[in-house]
């Protein structure tokens, strides 16, 4: 992956949509190389997830997902909670 070097010292944060991009680029690279189609399946719905996560963050809607996150190691959801 190469790094996006800003054009400016004020620009500080990476644009949406390339992050985005690289969410669907890894998916499908992921996917492709995926022991089974049940797998590639889950890749690709969890990227889907993260998807919609910011659509409806840049929306200002809360996500029903929010809350769970993926294990780098093992891809299982794991809820998080704030008490």
């Amino acid at each position: 992956m190469t790094a996006n070097i800003l054009a400016r010292s004020e620009q500080t944060q990476i644009p949406v949509f390339v992050v985005q991009i690289d969410i669907i680029n890894g998916a499908l690279r992921e996917a492709a190389l995926a022991a089974t189609a049940n797998d590639a399946l889950d890749i690709t719905g969890n990227a889907l997830r993260q998807l919609v996560d910011i659509a409806r963050a840049s929306s200002g809607e809360k996500s029903p997902y929010f809350g769970y996150l993926t294990c780098p190691a093992t891809g299982d959801d794991a809820e998080v909670r704030h008490d």
